[in-house]
């Protein structure tokens, strides 16, 4: 009884290590992308050292440029949630682990929804402002428009948040470039996201669009 109730445990602890996201791939004639989303609270403090109290939603991303060269730029990707309705643009590092700290709340406005949730308090915006960048429209069939944005607090005699310095080593770099690059995205998510509701946008003007979308194993 107790060797099948054992193996018992392992089989669900084997499908449950499986249930990973898998990597998606897109692209058009001048750039391939291969992108990997990470919406788990404890991948992403193994990744990051910190989980940013639930916070953050981050994506890996690899670009190949077909043709000659690229421009890489952070706000020409965007991440949707069509379940929420919600179409959010990447922080940068200093936007996350600035001294300043950081509240993330969205909004809803339209088709009678009308109300706000505040979620944790985390890093800062680097005295780069308080309006949180991509704010969303309406998605899918839901009736509600939703937003994200960002208020700051002083942060006071805090010193710089180490996780800085590893969220600039980590983030995908914005440059031009004829080389396949690779790094991540941070997108400010509040709530619970799951992996089958979730899109990575990619839209420049010279270069293109694709849309990614993911799946578990």
């Amino acid at each position: 009884m107790r060797r099948a109730f054992l193996l018992t445990l392992t089989a669900v602890a084997i499908f449950a290590a499986e249930k990973k996201p898998l990597p998606g791939r897109s692209g058009n004639e001048i750039l391939d992308a291969e992108a990997t989303v990470i919406v788990d609270k404890d991948e992403i403090k193994a990744l990051l050292g910190d989980d940013m109290g639930g916070t953050i939603v981050v994506v890996k991303v690899k670009i190949t440029p077909k043709e000659g060269a690229i421009k890489i730029w952070l706000d020409d990707f965007s991440l949707l949630n069509s379940k929420a309705g919600l179409k959010v643009q990447p922080f940068q590092p200093s936007q996350i682990a600035g001294s300043a700290k950081l509240m993330v709340r969205t909004t809803y406005s339209s088709g009678g929804a009308g109300t706000s949730s505040n979620g944790p308090t985390w890093g800062g915006l680097g005295g780069r402002g308080s309006q949180m960048p991509g704010n969303g429209g309406g998605v899918g069939n839901t009736s509600a428009v939703a937003s994200a944005e960002a208020t700051l607090s002083d942060g006071g005699k805090e010193t710089v948040n180490p996780l800085l310095e590893v969220l600039k080593q980590k983030v995908l770099i914005e440059k031009e470039t004829t080389e396949t690059v690779e790094g991540l995205l941070y997108f400010p998510v509040e709530g619970k996201n799951k992996v089958k509701d979730l899109e990575l946008y990619y839209k420049n003007p010279q270069q293109g669009k694709f849309v990614i979308t993911f799946a578990l194993k």
